[in-house]
């Protein structure tokens, strides 16, 4: 799978201290029981990790029911699935330790490597890889693995949209498609976090988003999933039928900047993200030449638009004169003076709407995504424009994943609640108009958030979660200074236990809307010295037995150790959440099940001895 320079920026940070009270106590639990009761027995499994007994007929696919009070993943085969994905699958994020590490312990073959990860995986009550998982840990022929891998996961897809289409990625369409704020604005009067915001109404949007959906091969693109064609298409053939395939996430919302908290509920860290709508009215209404393109994360490109047009902005006119009809009509509603819905002048000091670049005061001073000096109607129109744009994006991405994969499902930018926070209500409406599940930043210190999204959507969500221990892992070196870390595996694995706890039990009106959590991520990340993974660098789990300076070998008799000290156990804690997690749906399926059944018993006919009725 196609993976970006810039991995985990600190849009999906937040404290981790918080978390160790109760995920201690059932640390201390595990560990105290373990010579002393038998471990209770693990539910049994369908091949793609449903829990039985059966909640549903069998379809083949993924998908997403609400049984009784919670809502459900259920497998191909109908079995309850909560999932426990875990991101970036691979060795790569390790640095030159891992690479060394796959050639002294894989003799180079990335294939044994994905074996053995899925194997660990399975054992330690993983269920599914995650977003920016290599392409040959997948379970499907792909360009690089013709057999795929033969330790089978489902899997989630990213394609990473509004990133790789800005840079057009493969040119899977004529041209790269416009950002909206990175070198496209005027630093006198924006001068926050200059994020990645795509033009959504450029026609180059619409058609990059379908053939990266529809996996297509061009002269610089492979088509990644090969069982059926070497080519892609719509629906890709290699994928329409595969129930491995959980579902399709459209972007990493670090790279749609925007989409992250509003005003009214900012995260716990203050970060709020600007109205986009605001974004697209003081945008140039052309470029033809943008040199800051992801410069703002540290992968900076310059790109030629061969059509200047800046459709947003078009598209903000047309709004306008829709609700207005003439300009004289808009002038008295925001007290401005504009000549035209069009350009008088030019762009930034022209008279014209589309010559707008923030100077007028009826516009408003937008300060840290908070704009302040706007009269009402203006900030009316603006969060109105807002859903025609989130309406438009989720549209677009999620009729070219339907077409591409019309089995499975789609999910929403991961993740939306950035930081703890409320994503503005245009967007979360949209994302529930059009996706399956919305993926949001889950913080269990601040539930409100949650909670409103919930009233707003009505629709299952999923989360990313991640704990940090430097001082006792691989990157006992460095410090991780962009976020609060814990100091052991010990507390990592309670932080780990304490927040699929909540997760499972959190309700909003009765309902559980919480299918599961993407862990981030499988190894240690070298490019931010950052503790992230279930594994170091030289791929030993942190698990106190195989994170150590002695050597020996595991239960499928791959060699471990050779760390630097030793560290503690992360995994124990872990494992027993995750094992946990299969006990209770399958106590809730047998109880859903006895219910059915003694509800039958009383409605059957003829129990009494007497003759049945016809």
């Amino acid at each position: 799978m196609k993976r970006p320079i810039a991995a985990l920026p600190f849009a999906r940070l937040r404290a981790q201290s918080w978390r160790l009270g109760l995920g201690a106590l059932l640390v201390a639990l595990v560990a105290a029981g373990a010579g002393a009761a038998k471990a209770p027995r693990a539910p049994r499994q369908d091949r793609y990790g449903g829990v039985r007994p059966r909640a549903g007929r069998a379809t083949g696919y993924f998908r997403l029911v609400r049984r009784g009070s919670r809502w459900l993943f259920l497998s191909p085969e109908g079995d309850p699935f909560w999932l426990r994905s875990v991101y970036a699958v691979n060795w790569g994020d390790g640095g030159p330790v891992a690479h060394a590490m796959l050639a002294r312990k894989y003799g180079g073959r990335p294939r044994r490597f994905a074996r053995h990860a899925a194997e660990r995986l399975l054992a330690w009550g993983f269920n599914s890889l995650g977003e920016y998982s290599s392409v040959y840990t997948l379970p499907l022929p792909t360009y690089f693995h013709p057999h795929g891998n033969s330790v089978r996961l489902p899997f989630i897809r990213l394609l990473n949209i509004s990133w790789y289409g800005a840079i057009d990625q493969g040119h899977l369409a004529p041209a790269p498609f416009k950002t909206l704020l990175a070198g496209a604005v005027d630093p006198k009067y924006y001068s926050g976090w200059a994020g990645n915001v795509p033009d959504v109404f450029d026609p180059n949007f619409a058609i990059y988003a379908r053939n990266a959906a529809a996996d297509r091969a061009t002269s610089s693109n492979q088509t990644i999933f090969t069982a059926r064609s070497t080519h892609g298409g719509l629906p890709q053939p290699s994928l329409v039928h595969t129930p491995w395939l959980i579902g399709t996430t459209p972007d990493d919302a670090d790279n749609l900047f925007g989409f992250g908290p509003g005003p009214r509920m900012p995260g716990p860290d203050g970060v709020v993200h600007p109205n986009i709508a605001w974004i697209i009215a003081v945008t140039k209404p052309l470029q033809h030449r943008n040199t800051q393109v992801g410069a703002a994360f540290g992968d900076r490109h310059t790109e030629a638009y061969p059509d200047p047009t800046v459709y947003a902005k078009r598209a903000w006119a047309r709004f306008l004169r829709r609700e207005y009809h003439t300009i004289a009509a808009l002038n008295a509603a925001w007290g401005s003076n504009y000549t035209t819905f069009g350009s008088d002048g030019a762009w930034p000091n022209g008279r014209g709407l589309l010559d707008e670049s923030g100077r007028h005061r009826w516009m408003g001073r937008e300060v840290n995504g908070r704009l302040s000096g706007a009269s009402p109607r203006l900030h009316a129109d603006l969060n109105r424009f807002l859903g025609v744009y989130a309406d438009r994006y989720f549209r677009i991405v999620s009729q070219a994943i339907r077409a591409a994969t019309p089995h499975q499902l789609v999910f929403s930018p991961a993740e939306l609640d950035s930081h703890g926070g409320l994503t503005r209500r245009p967007i979360l409406m949209a994302a529930a108009k059009y996706c399956d599940a919305i993926q949001v930043d889950a913080d269990p210190r601040h539930p409100a958030p949650l909670v409103q999204t919930w009233a707003w959507t009505h629709r299952p969500m999923f989360t990313w979660i991640a704990e940090v221990a430097n001082p006792d892992s691989a990157m006992h070196r460095f410090h991780a200074s962009f976020t609060p870390w814990l100091h052991t595996q010990a507390q990592r694995g309670a932080a780990y236990a304490r927040e699929v706890h909540w997760l499972y039990a959190f309700s909003v009106d009765g309902v559980h809307p919480f299918v599961g959590l993407d862990w981030w991520e499988y190894m240690d990340k070298w490019g931010e010295r950052a503790n992230w993974g279930l594994v170091t660098p030289r791929d030993n789990a942190y698990d106190g037995r195989e994170d150590r300076i002695a050597r020996g070998r595991d239960r499928w008799g791959v060699p471990y150790g050779g760390e630097s000290r030793n560290y503690g156990d992360f995994l124990t804690a872990a494992v027993a959440a995750n094992q946990r997690i299969n006990r209770q749906l399958a106590r809730l399926m047998r109880g859903a099940t006895g219910k059915r059944s003694r509800g039958a018993a009383r409605r059957r006919p003829g129990r009494s001895g007497k003759a049945a009725r016809p």
